[in-house]
């Protein structure tokens, strides 16, 4: 895992498959954001977080230990009924492995 520049393939992927779910805001990108994007689906908001690795992750455990800082920032986000938070890391060109609220 790097802790450098932000992840701007990876984002640019999340964006495109986004857009394939609903309507995407990217935000302006500050190291401080607690998400990459928002998604808006008719009966959703997703807050996104894109993080890239340099290993394969094999199971959400391994998830939770190599982002716990990330994903504690994206829990900052009130969770509703009408609102998701999603952890996003790049597995293969054109598909994401997503760690869901319930982890």
């Amino acid at each position: 895992m790097t802790r450098g520049r932000k992840p701007l393939i990876a984002l640019d992927e999340a964006e495109e498959i986004g857009r394939t779910r609903g309507q995407v805001l990217p935000t302006p990108g500050r190291r401080e954001d607690y998400f990459d994007l928002v998604l808006f689906t008719e009966l959703l908001t997703t807050f996104i977080r894109v993080k890239r690795s340099i290993t394969h992750i094999s199971d959400p455990q391994e998830i939770l230990a190599m982002y716990q800082r990330e994903i504690i920032r994206l829990r900052k986000v009130s969770l509703t009924g009408v609102v998701a938070r999603e952890l996003s890391s790049p597995v293969a060109p054109g598909d994401l492995a997503v760690l869901p609220d319930s982890c």
